[in-house]
């Protein structure tokens, strides 16, 4: 196994991004941008803003939680919550069937990454990872599938509730699917048989599986996993929701920062409304106001100003379910969260957050971005040694990466040369024509265009035989399906390997030696990982 840190390539984000997440210039939308945050300052906010009764009521729910599936690990963080010097270090994602792509746990692994920088920083503190379950989240169609292999399972069920109530004991015809995809690789049927067991139990639920799953693989390294679909929590949060339901003040601070973030060319992703909070029942409905009080977006369930007051101040407060701008001060509710690590399009989110936490009077954490990956088995890792570039150079679109090779092989790529001269020699050739107005002028053009085009075709032809010659054993076109699977910034990765083709395929050591490192900057952003 070889694991190697590079910072992240060109164009797999973007600049915005790079510089505010990773290189201490911030965009001046949030107080704590990215991984040159004022640590300190953040932590003397929350020892004086974070209760004991808060934490409390976290201890309570997290024992309760992972009761049957605690590792040591993980019970000496929910012990260590109970202290004013131990913080939260928190990620989250909608829980995918078979934990989806490669970036969720990408997104773990960062943040456990995190509190070991963390710890070095300041040693009388305790860093707890946090992995939040989007459990509340009805979006099924996003999460009802598995990709191993290029092939699809999809879970077929009706949802239009909470995704993390739904009860997996339906998914037996998922383990036969996998069973047949490995079915010669004894290792991969005995991770399988443990899947098996986890998701099949009785009376489980997608919530519990995924905690079950996510504690196996993160549990040794402390990493808690969170359910917020409690009603204690709820009712911590319970003036939060008062505030956006009957106050206007949070939907004019979503809008106020919206407007800062398009005069920096921002272009905010999330539409912020007068109420921002859903009703959960069979089906997860937005609520809305209305003249006589509050109802849900199809007009099933009304309430008057009173009967929602009543909501707040019963069990009933349980219904209640934040959306996607109303969520991080929903978590900063609950948690003593000193940094959230988001992916790119949830950095952009919760810059739209910064007015809101103000004036709902939350405790701000950091906003740091999340590492990135590619993974490569020995074969693909074979096959990339080969071409004895730097790591950045993989990521080149196929074009410049071929002049990169000619060039180191070659010291210049002559024939691209040659073609370019001829390209210009042709111009001049027009130009003349153009300038005496030769009527013979369209004809030439059509010629020169066809030209030109087959020489490109020709061009190319001749570079790709002479790197399958230079690169006989693994041959050119090895390494090109290798470098658009892995390498392609516009189709990462990331996003498309599902990680449970990884994990069945090979296991997870690879995992465990990431989480065992220390680094958390621009250098060691990206990780190359060969297992």
């Amino acid at each position: 196994m070889r694991i190697r840190e590079i910072a992240y390539p060109e164009k797999t984000i973007s600049d915005t991004l790079r510089n505010s997440a990773w290189r201490g210039s911030p965009l001046g939308l949030y107080p704590h941008e990215g991984i040159q945050s004022n640590w300190s300052q953040i932590m003397n906010d929350l020892e004086r803003g974070f209760s004991v009764e808060q934490r409390k009521t976290l201890y309570q729910v997290l024992q309760r939680q992972h009761h049957g599936i605690a590792h040591a690990q993980q019970q000496v963080n929910i012990d260590r919550l109970l202290g004013q010097n131990a913080f939260v270090v928190a990620t989250g994602q909608q829980i995918h069937l078979g934990l989806g792509p490669m970036y969720v746990v990408y997104k773990i692994v960062s943040t456990i990454v995190l509190c070991n920088h963390l710890e070095m920083l300041f040693r009388d503190k305790h860093f707890v990872p946090m992995f939040w379950m989007a459990t509340e989240d009805h979006d099924f169609s996003e999460i009802n599938h598995v990709d191993i292999f290029k092939e699809r399972y999809t879970w077929d069920k009706d949802s239009e509730g909470a995704v993390g109530e739904l009860v997996t004991d339906d998914l037996h015809d998922l383990f036969e699917w996998l069973t047949q995809k490995f079915q010669r690789n004894s290792d991969a049927l005995a991770r399988i048989d443990r899947l098996r067991k986890i998701y099949l139990s009785p009376n489980q639920t997608l919530a519990k599986a995924t905690a079950e799953w996510v504690s196996d693989l993160f549990g040794a390294f402390g990493l808690l996993v969170i359910d917020p679909n409690e009603t204690a929590f709820k009712q911590v949060a319970k003036g939060l929701f008062e505030q956006d339901l009957f106050e206007e003040s949070l939907y004019d601070a979503f809008n106020d920062q919206a407007g800062k973030m398009r005069a920096k060319d921002i272009e905010p992703p999330a539409l912020a409304r007068e109420c921002n909070v859903f009703w959960m029942g069979e089906k997860r409905q937005r609520i809305v106001k209305t003249p006589q009080g509050f109802e849900t977006v199809d007009g099933e369930l009304k309430w008057s100003a009173d009967e929602m007051q009543a909501v707040l101040n019963s069990e009933a407060i349980a219904h209640l379910s934040a959306n996607v701008l109303l969520r991080p001060l929903y978590q900063q509710a609950i948690l003593p969260c000193l940094a959230y690590v988001a992916g790119p399009t949830e950095y952009i989110y919760w810059l739209q957050t910064a007015n809101a936490f103000e004036i709902g009077g939350q405790n701000i954490p950091a906003l740091i971005h999340r590492k990135g990956g590619v993974l490569l088995n020995a074969s693909q890792g074979k096959k990339m040694d080969k071409l004895d570039v730097s790591p950045a150079a993989l990521f080149l679109d196929e074009s410049s990466l071929k002049d990169a090779l000619l060039r180191k092989t070659t010291g210049e790529n002559d024939l691209a040369r040659h073609a370019q001269a001829m390209e210009e020699s042709m111009a001049a050739y027009l130009r003349v024509l153009y300038e005496w107005k030769s009527v013979e002028l369209p004809e030439a053009k059509k010629q020169t265009d066809a030209y030109l085009k087959g020489q490109k075709k020709l061009v190319n032809a001749a570079v790709n035989q002479h790197l399958e010659r230079l690169f006989e054993e693994p041959g050119w076109n090895g390494i090109r399906t290798v470098l658009l699977d892995a390498f392609n910034v516009k189709s990462p990765q990331e996003r498309k390997l599902f990680f449970i083709q990884s994990f069945l395929d090979d296991g997870a050591e690879w995992l465990f030696a990431l989480c065992k490192e220390s680094t958390y900057d621009e250098f060691s952003s990206f990780w190359m990982i060969e297992s």
